[in-house]
């Protein structure tokens, strides 16, 4: 087997005793969290749906945002920027 496999298979075993608790050496843990989509949207005033519109997502994915049962992509994370920072843009996407 080639070394790139091998350093993959050994990263996937090393997941799999992580995720069931285990401690294995050699290895390190970067938990990145994600943006509190839910405050987001409150602090924008807008509703599940509004909010989807704005990032023209469905409210299915708004939901399942902010109940962590996905993660958001990178490109929504940077129109909630832009959005935050430019309230006009909310304005005149609702307007659509």
């Amino acid at each position: 087997m080639s070394d790139r496999f091998n350093d993959l298979k050994e990263s996937v075993e090393w997941m799999v005793a992580y995720e069931k608790g285990e401690n294995p050496a050699g290895g390190k843990v970067t938990v990145i969290g994600g943006p509190d989509v839910a405050a987001i949207r409150k602090r924008m005033k807008l509703s599940q749906p509004q909010f989807a519109h704005i990032l023209n997502v469905s409210t299915d994915a708004v939901k399942n945002w902010e109940q962590g049962r996905r993660s958001v992509p990178g490109s929504a994370i940077r129109l909630m920027q832009i959005a935050e920072r430019h309230p006009e843009i909310i304005e005149e996407q609702l307007a659509l």
